[in-house]
């Protein structure tokens, strides 16, 4: 077997411990996309093919080269080729086909400049520093890198910008730069957290775990763990759970906790069992082996080591060392010294074999990187060829195009003079009855004009007596009203004066006192009513100011004590402290007072109505107005905010009902850019929610936009 394929083993190997569960977790997508793509119209074809390309990278890299192929070859836009070449690239990688990788990448470095693809230049780089970095180019690896970081910063992309991190993290690994590193992990998990990458904020997490285990850090490294644990088990990630719970039975073992490690290593047990993983499997079991040696119970370590070197197809090289070591220490122990001595044996052979796969690896990096260099040069030189081939295409192509175009102008020129000596010609004939038409024409048109002229005259003098008309109406409507409300407010005064006279006895005048009062108070609740829609039909500018909610609501509810006592109802209200919006206080208050005026009305002696203001969900603030009364029926809510349209549902005390409240509500509500919502089951009550914008947009929406109903 050549170094070149020991290398190519082993490298096999670690990404399907790393990544082979990911292929499962990518399942579904990859059978969704399947689907889209049979389904999909051709010009999103690209995008599927390169969903589906990403998808298959760890677990069959040849699909994605196969799929990236697929987009290189059609009429894709250059993105989308761009991305494709990075995919590519990314899955050669993974077949260890580093200078083929180079190639890629650089192609869709260039392809992405070419179209001032931002993002895929950015890609191009982060890839290029890598796969640098991989091959021991730590200089270069760093500019490629620092390159891609500064386009990802100047886009805003953070979750590019958390690629360059963790790319600059295994760069400070291998310069064993811990300030660095602990930095750029810690910048990382915050941008994975801005971002919502669950699955990157595990494995930075587990990064940081590693950190501080390896300085013995072993608190901190704990509580990282449980944090990954912590996430991955809100994403039902088995394989990652079970990883961590390893990780926490290691960290235990390091610190002589021999039975806590061991009961995370029981629950890595129960974790295993839905999912089959041999080379993880048996991880664990070198760990089991090492926790029964620690506590000199060999023979149950004994079982777990001889299950490893029984399955050393499975199991790597590292695994099998440690496994053979463990064995022989057990047999020594014993006083099995030919059995210790032979099993030492295969451990000195396994650790020489790992040397061998170390050295083979450092040779096979080397002439990687001889090929990359030898692949970069080919390239410029491709480049630069090309250029000059392009150049000289240019000028063949310019002078194709001088001589065609100097052709052509001489065949337009001729052909042009030729139909203007014909056009001449025609239009000599016709010049004088052109000419007498022209006159008579102009002569039309000005008889036309004087009537035109005439008859806009005579409309803007009627808009004139239309506006002025319309002016005294309004002006009348408002002066009615208001000297109206004034007398029903005189005479509901009164009538709650001689309600509380105690000399007043007779049922009889009660009867009538009663009478008053509620005349009273009907036509002054019309009068406001007709005062709101006069506001309404004027179509006035909002007055905005900044209003405290709880004092104003309370303000509002205190001039509704007296009509609630009558009837022994209940005013609560709750707003959130310093709970403040940006509105009109008379507009809003409008439609406040109509709300609690029609909850008092329709519920029953003894009910409660609700008043309630807190912040809304998308910024602004909501305000409900809640009451025990009979509820709205299916044919009430079609008519629910319709002028003077009485509903089936009736004032529990008499009161009348003349159908303009939630009219004007509807209207108000609009023009503050308010939502209205109706709750409301039949013999339960109704609340009515309204949520405000925090702050109003310049332009009001229509007073046609229809209520949300619940």
């Amino acid at each position: 077997m050549t170094s070149t394929m020991k290398v190519g083993i082993f490298i096999f190997l670690f990404l399907f411990v790393s990544l082979g569960n990911l292929s499962g977790q990518n399942y579904q997508r990859i059978d969704s996309l399947h689907t889209e793509l049979q389904q999909a119209e051709s010009v999103v074809v690209w995008e599927i093919y390169n969903e589906i390309g990403w998808a298959y990278r760890f677990s069959y890299p040849d699909s994605t080269i196969h799929y990236s192929n697929l987009v290189l070859a059609s009429k894709a836009p250059s993105s989308q080729k761009a991305k494709a070449l990075n995919f590519k690239g990314i899955a050669q990688v993974y077949q260890g086909n580093y200078a083929d990788a180079f190639t890629s990448y650089r192609q869709a470095l260039d392809t992405a400049q070419n179209v001032s693809d931002s993002s895929q230049l950015a890609h191009s780089y982060n890839n290029l520093g890598r796969l640098l970095l991989s091959q021991g180019e730590r200089l270069k690896a760093h500019q490629h890198i620092n390159q891609a970081l500064r386009i990802f910063r100047k886009l805003g992309d953070e979750a590019g910008i958390g690629y360059c991190y963790k790319s600059l993290v295994e760069l400070y690994t291998l310069q064993n730069d811990t300030t660095k590193m602990l930095d750029l992990l810690h910048k990382t998990l915050r941008i994975r957290q801005q971002v919502r990458d669950v699955r990157g904020q595990v494995s930075t997490y587990q990064e940081l775990a590693a950190f501080h285990k390896k300085y013995a850090q072993f608190n901190k490294a704990e509580n990282y763990l449980q944090m990954a644990m912590d996430l991955s088990q809100g994403i039902k990630d088995e394989m990652t759970i079970a990883e961590i719970y390893l990780s926490l039975a290691n960290l235990r073992y390091s610190q002589g906790d021999y039975p806590r490690s061991m009961q995370y290593l029981r629950k890595v047990l129960v974790a295993t069992d839905v999912f089959e993983n041999a080379r993880f499997i048996s991880s664990v079991n070198l760990q089991l082996a090492k926790n029964y040696y620690a506590q000199q119970q060999y023979s149950q370590a004994r079982i777990y080591l001889q299950d490893i070197v029984n399955k050393a197809a499975e199991n790597s090289l590292q695994q099998q060392k440690e496994a053979y070591y463990y064995l022989s220490k057990i047999s020594e122990t014993r006083g099995e010294f030919a059995s210790a001595l032979a099993l030492y044996q295969k451990y000195v052979a396994a650790k020489d074999s790992l040397h061998n796969v170390d050295k083979a690896i450092t040779v096979e990096r080397l002439e990687n990187r001889l090929q990359i260099e030898e692949r970069d040069k080919q390239y410029e030189l491709l480049k630069a060829n090309q250029a000059r081939n392009q150049e000289v295409l240019e000028q063949a192509r310019v002078k194709n195009i001088a001589k065609n175009v100097i052709l052509l102008l001489v065949i337009i020129l001729l052909l042009t003079l030729l139909a203007f000596y014909y056009r001449v010609r025609q239009k000599n004939r016709f010049l004088e009855q052109q000419k007498q038409q022209i006159e008579e024409h102009r002569q039309q048109i000005v008889t036309q004009n004087l009537q035109i002229t005439r008859q806009n005259q005579e409309l803007s003098e009627k808009n004139v007596r239309l506006e002025a008309i319309d002016e005294e109406r309004e002006t009348l409507l408002g002066i009615v009203t208001h000297d109206l409300k004034a007398p029903f407010q005189r005479i509901s005064g009164l009538a709650e004066i001689l309600t509380m006279n105690a000399n007043i006895e007779s049922s009889e005048n009660q009867k009538y006192i009663s009478l008053i009062k509620n005349t009273s108070q009907t036509g002054s609740s019309l009068v406001n009513n007709l005062l709101n829609n006069s506001l309404i039909q004027k179509k006035q500018e909002l007055q905005l100011e900044e209003v405290d909610l709880s004092v104003f609501l309370r303000e509002l509810l205190d001039d509704f004590e007296n009509e609630a006592s009558a009837k022994t109802i209940f005013l609560h209200l709750s707003v959130e402290p310093s709970l403040t919006l940006e509105t009109d206080p008379l507009v809003l208050g409008q439609i406040v007072n109509n709300l609690v005026s029609n909850a008092i009305k329709y519920s029953p002696s003894g009910a409660r109505v609700q008043v309630m203001a807190q912040p809304a969900s998308q910024g602004g603030v909501q305000i409900s107005v809640k009451d025990q009364g009979p509820g709205f029926s299916e044919e009430d809510r079609k008519n629910l905010y319709q002028k003077f349209k009485q509903l089936s549902a009736r004032p529990t005390n008499g009161e009348s009902s003349h159908g303009l409240g939630l009219s004007i509500v509807k209207v108000l509500s609009v023009r503050l850019q308010a939502t209205i919502k109706l709750i409301s089951e039949s013999e339960k009550g109704s609340k009515f929610v309204l949520t405000f914008p925090k702050k109003l947009s310049q332009s009001t929406p229509s007073s046609h936009t229809s209520p949300d109903f619940a």
